[in-house]
């Protein structure tokens, strides 16, 4: 793996965050792209995200998981 050490480096970072299982899909969606697109991409960041909820290993309720490059 190659670690930029240049002045010009780009920086990312990954979190995740619980969306409330009583929302609808829909709901889960639009909240999400919202907050991505205020606190990230209106920055000049690109993000990435998805949102998991199916599986024996996912937690129970459903979450978001995010990267975005800085």
């Amino acid at each position: 793996m190659k670690i930029e050490k240049n002045a010009d480096a780009q920086l990312g970072r990954s979190f995740e965050f619980a969306l409330p299982k009583e929302w609808s899909r829909q709901e889960q969606i639009q909240y999400t792209t919202d907050y991505i697109q205020k606190t990230f991409v209106d920055r000049g960041m690109c993000a990435d995200w998805s949102i998991h909820d199916k599986g024996e290993w996912q937690p129970p309720c459903p979450s978001a998981s995010n990267y975005a490059s800085f």
